[in-house]
């Protein structure tokens, strides 16, 4: 059967066979987790730290996930890389052409010239994040 730890002040307080077993009122923690094994009354139990462990296997899994939640979190990381990308290619010819500049004046025309780098909108972040999807850009 398993156990439940109420803890407080990240001090096991009471270990009881469900979660909704009512202990004696002194005994009642400001947590009730599931005991992950080798917890005794007592035991110093750090809630946070074992909230943020656990955690982390359920959303890597959600990550490699062939489904749809895989697969959407997997194009909006795509578009945000496509972004990413596009702004350090600017970043790029900004760089260049303030290398290659002989004046000023020369310099502000090649500054101009390069390409601009539009605020984006969230339509056009649901159209991007759908076409990763639907082109089947992010399956895997």
């Amino acid at each position: 059967m398993a156990r439940y730890l109420y803890i407080k002040n990240n001090t096991v307080v009471n270990i009881v066979d469900s979660p909704y077993a009512m202990p004696d009122v002194s005994d009642m923690g400001e947590d009730i987790i599931p005991d992950p094994g080798g917890v005794n009354f007592g035991d110093t139990f750090n809630v946070a730290t074992y909230r943020s462990t656990t955690a982390r296997t359920p959303a890597s899994n959600i990550i490699d996930d062939t489904g749809y939640l895989g697969k959407l979190f997997r194009a909006e990381g795509a578009v945000l890389v496509d972004e990413i990308n596009a702004l350090r290619q600017w970043i790029t010819s900004f760089k260049a052409a303030v290398a290659a500049a002989t004046t000023f004046a020369n310099l502000q025309t090649r500054v101009a010239a390069l390409a601009s780098v539009p605020d984006r909108t969230l339509s056009q972040a649901r159209t991007a994040i759908q076409t990763k999807i639907t082109s089947g850009s992010v399956d895997s």
